[in-house]
């Protein structure tokens, strides 16, 4: 070995020499730059690929996100079984399903997904005309739930009952609720005495199983082709339209309830003194300072029109009932007003709202049909929260 390493000094003493005589050390193999700029360049495009790979990705997995977090706000997804969605009032569950109990400021149509910017006159023109990828032709079709969701909502914004407080409930299938009829007494208990006794409260069962609520609009074939404002035309007459009858039929079934307590004597709405009266009388039946007051437009006109014993002097409402909000419709006879809270009323919808267009419904005057209808019926739950006032006692 020793005679090795005196070989490997005079090598590197040579090696060493060169390099200071030559002003530069050797090199082998080193790129040039033309062969870097490539690498680089090279480089710089498998970033880029892996950055697009990298966004398409995320984007992906954002939009399962927001997929899944709208199908778990939805009630009952998920397996909830004790959390009350902030978006109803409360819920009731029926068969395993949950559904939510809606007041004038909830909306049906944050429980449906968005199907895109698609709304109704779009399903008219197309059902007419074709296009927008829908299908063209007549017959029975189920508009898009959030189109349906919105009209539903449109309807109960324009409901009277609704407005005064009754609560709307969207369901998928038939079902029950329970009606209360009567309150039960409570007894004081004392020791080792018989004082307690069944109580005579009522409850019976109400179906909620509405019937069919169903409007035709004709359209002709220059309205659809043409109109700007299609959209809004027909969603403004199609809510107002079922609005009416929803009102209709929910204070028919008030007016008819034996249970319902109403004026002992002729109590005319049409002045505060006699509707002072008649909350006096509710008052005496145990029930609250009613909130709302449903009347005739002309009644309300006429004690809006009372004037003080000073000229000039408008009479107003009497302070005891400034609380008290007045909902005048056509929907109640004059000489009837209705007062409560209209919690103990509901709204019973089906959450389906089919359209149909039926093509060249009257051909000769180039004009087509559209077939709007639903499922909806209003139910009276509690009877005694509410109070009848009536003009003539019969």
């Amino acid at each position: 070995m020793n005679h090795i390493i005196p070989r490997m000094n005079a090598d590197f003493t040579a090696f060493v020499a060169k390099q200071a005589a030559t002003g530069h050390y050797e090199t082998r193999n080193d790129p040039s730059m033309s062969e870097l700029a490539s690498m680089l360049d090279k480089i710089g495009k498998e970033f880029e690929r892996h950055r697009s790979i990298s966004d398409e990705k995320a984007n992906a997995m954002q939009s399962q996100v927001e997929d899944l977090e709208t199908r778990l706000a939805r009630p009952g997804a998920a397996g909830q079984t004790t959390t009350i969605d902030s978006r109803s009032a409360y819920e009731i569950e029926f068969k395993g399903r949950r559904y939510p109990v809606l007041t004038k400021s909830g909306r049906l149509a944050d429980f449906a997904s968005r199907g895109g910017d698609f709304d109704l006159a779009d399903y008219v023109r197309a059902a007419v005309l074709g296009g927008s990828g829908q299908k063209a032709a007549s017959g029975p079709a189920l508009v898009q739930d959030y189109i349906v969701a919105g009209l539903i909502d449109a309807i109960r914004a324009q409901t009277t009952l609704i407005e005064a407080g009754a609560v709307t409930i969207p369901v998928d299938a038939p079902g029950i609720m329970a009606r209360i009829n009567g309150d039960p007494t409570v007894y004081q208990h004392t020791e080792g005495t018989s004082d307690i006794s069944e109580s005579d409260v009522s409850v019976s069962a109400v179906t909620l199983n509405p019937k069919i609520l169903a409007a035709l609009v004709p359209l002709t074939e220059e309205l659809v082709s043409d109109s700007l404002n299609l959209n809004r035309v027909l969603s403004t007459s199609i809510a107002a339209a079922f609005a009416q009858k929803i009102d209709a039929l929910g204070i028919a079934a008030i007016l008819a309830d034996a249970n319902i307590p109403s004026s002992s004597v002729g109590q005319d709405p049409n002045a505060w003194a006699n509707c002072l009266t008649a909350v006096g009388e509710g008052l005496a039946a145990d029930q609250q300072i009613p909130r709302s007051m449903i009347c005739n437009t002309a009644d309300f006109i006429a004690r809006g029109s009372q004037l003080a014993s000073t000229a000039g002097t408008w009479l107003g409402k009497p302070p005891v009932l400034t609380s008290m909000v007045e909902y005048p419709t056509t929907s109640v006879s004059a000489g009837t007003a209705i007062y409560g809270g209209f919690g103990g009323i509901a709204v019973c919808v089906r959450q389906e709202m089919r359209m149909e267009v039926v093509r060249w419904q009257v051909p000769d005057k180039a004009t087509h049909l559209l077939v709007a209808h639903l499922r909806a019926q209003p139910v009276v739950l509690q009877p005694g929260s509410m109070f009848i006032q009536l003009k003539t006692v019969v």
